[in-house]
C-alpha cells in the first residue's frame, strides 16, 4: 500500500480514526483554501461519511426524521431493531416538545387570568392581592 497517496493526518481520539484538514494548504485568495476537517479511517485511509446534522427542535423536525427512519428501514439500509430504537428516542423528544409547549401555554393562561382578576378587583374597589410564586 502506498503511504504517500494517503492524506496527511493527525492523531485523533479514536484509535481507528484520524482527522485531517482537506486541502493542500496553499490558498489562492478566493476562499477555496478554507475546507472543513474530515475524518479518515486509519486502516483504510478513506474518508468517513459526513454525519447528518439533524435539527429536532420542532414537531415538524421530529416528524420528518421519523419519516426518514421509516424510509431507511423500508429500503433495508438500517435494521429493524435500530429503527425501533431511533423511533423510541424520537417519540421521547416529541413528548418533551409537546410538554414544554403545554407548560408555556398554561403559564400564559394563568398570567392572563391573574391580570384579569386584579383588574376586576380594582374596578370593584377590592384590595389587589398578588400571587406568590
Amino acid at each position: 500500500m502506498r503511504t504517500d497517496a494517503l492524506p496527511k493526518v493527525e492523531q485523533g481520539a479514536h484509535p481507528k480514526r484520524q482527522s485531517s484538514m482537506a486541502g493542500n494548504g496553499k490558498g489562492n485568495g478566493n476562499g477555496s483554501d478554507r475546507r472543513e476537517a474530515q475524518t479518515f479511517d486509519a486502516e483504510t485511509g478513506r474518508p468517513d461519511p459526513i454525519p447528518r446534522r439533524i435539527d429536532l427542535s420542532s414537531l415538524r423536525d421530529v416528524r420528518l426524521e421519523l419519516a426518514y427512519v421509516y424510509r431507511q428501514l423500508d429500503a433495508g439500509k438500517i435494521e429493524s431493531q435500530d429503527a425501533t430504537r431511533r423511533c423510541y428516542v424520537l417519540r421521547t423528544i416529541h413528548d418533551v416538545i409537546v410538554s414544554a409547549e403545554l407548560e408555556r401555554r398554561i403559564i400564559e393562561l394563568e398570567e392572563k387570568h391573574e391580570q384579569r382578576m386584579q383588574e376586576a378587583r380594582r374596578i370593584n374597589g377590592q384590595p389587589v392581592l398578588t400571587r406568590q410564586h
